[in-house]
């Protein structure tokens, strides 16, 4: 009996993991990028925010443009490679192509 369930068990982590990973290599939302090092310290590519304040984390190489979601409106900003502030009224930012 014990042994039908670990094995159920292990299947559904199995199942999930290879689930998760599918995702992580899918296209998604900045708030769900993938984790990135960043001077030490870990920060995920794409939006977040940290301490109340908004970041926009660029993991690529180039120049990109984002678009930003303030409290009130929003702004399009050429970002460079690395983490942009984005201030303490950003909600979420994201891609929208090269500059």
């Amino acid at each position: 009996m014990l042994t039908k369930l670990a094995a159920k068990a292990g299947a559904a982590t199995a199942v999930a993991a290879t689930a998760g990973a599918l995702l992580l290599g899918a296209a998604a939302p900045a708030s769900a990028a993938t984790p990135a090092s960043d001077a030490g310290t870990q920060a995920i590519c794409g939006y977040y925010s940290s301490g109340g304040k908004g970041y926009y984390n660029h993991c690529g190489p180039t120049n990109i443009t984002i678009h930003v979601e303030y409290t009130v409106g929003s702004d399009n900003l050429c970002v460079t490679p690395g983490v942009t502030s984005l201030g303490y009224f950003a909600e979420n930012a994201w891609y929208t192509g090269l500059c």
